[in-house]
């Protein structure tokens, strides 16, 4: 956890005090005017935690500046004051016997969009850092946080589809769980290792053809040992360039070769290709 994001950390802090709010709820299902603070800063918690989403896709995708960063702090910070202003975003709560629920006020929108403008965005530029962003770790690093968002979007879309056809949910507890899952994948994915093992179960990627190609080799090998030994290496160098960002020198160096032997490698796989 040292070595994480802040933005990261903001998501999972967000998200964990949140759980711990929710649960406090749940013993005061009764006490409706003595839940509006606890309902309050479980709002509150909620944006911080959609905001360090998206601040993490911009990092991820190399497109954070400071101008984006004071804009979004200033955001928060409005949609912070609207939530805790008397009157204003919440009036007060209601119980539903199984769960406590906001009475929304006129600025009630506010909270709406503060939740959700950081969460389409989040998805509009990962999306784009995955399809062209120049930098493959990049990329990688991009697909991982569209993928772990998909939970919190298959929870809303719940959520608003079972309201519709008239059925009561505990919209709280629904959105929590997707999101403890989207949480768990991104703690996942933080090592390297992880990554290139679920990158490994997406059709068509670069390490599930690497793959397939391997256990080919290995179930058939008919005398195809420089074959395999081939494979491998081209794979390994592949994977080293990615992580010193095309920089041959530290590859080479991490490889423990030369880099005039490295060159040669390269220029060898780029030939047969």
């Amino acid at each position: 956890m040292k070595k994480a994001s802040p933005f990261f950390l903001a998501f999972f802090t967000g998200l964990f005090c949140a759980n711990i709010l929710e649960i406090l709820v749940f013993f005061n299902l009764h006490n409706t005017s003595g839940s509006l603070p606890f309902l309050k800063t479980y709002y509150f918690l909620l944006v911080l935690t959609f905001n360090g989403y998206f601040l993490l896709t911009l990092e991820t995708a190399n497109y954070l500046n400071k101008l984006i960063l004071r804009i979004v702090g200033t955001l928060f910070s409005l949609v912070t004051v609207s939530i805790y202003w008397p009157d204003f975003a919440i009036v007060g709560v209601k119980s539903l016997g199984y769960s406590l629920t906001r009475e929304p006020g006129k600025g009630y929108w506010v909270i709406q969009l503060g939740l959700l403008l950081p969460l389409v965005l989040s998805f509009l530029i990962g999306y784009f850092s995955w399809q062209r962003n120049n930098d493959q770790l990049l990329r990688r690093k991009s697909l991982s946080l569209l993928v772990a968002g998909l939970p919190i979007i298959v929870s809303i879309l719940a959520i608003v589809l079972l309201m519709a056809v008239g059925i009561k949910v505990n919209a709280t507890g629904i959105f929590s769980l997707f999101v403890c899952a989207s949480l768990w994948f991104l703690i996942y994915i933080e090592t390297r290792e992880n990554q290139y093992k679920f990158m490994y179960w997406l059709p068509k990627s670069p390490q599930k053809e690497f793959m397939k190609s391997f256990a080919e080799q290995i179930s058939n090998p008919s005398g195809n040992m420089k074959e395999i030994t081939r494979l491998v290496e081209a794979e390994i160098i592949r994977e080293t360039l990615l992580r010193t960002e095309g920089n041959r020198q530290k590859a080479a160096d991490l490889l423990g070769i030369s880099i005039t032997t490295l060159g040669r490698k390269i220029q060898h796989k780029q030939e047969e290709t």
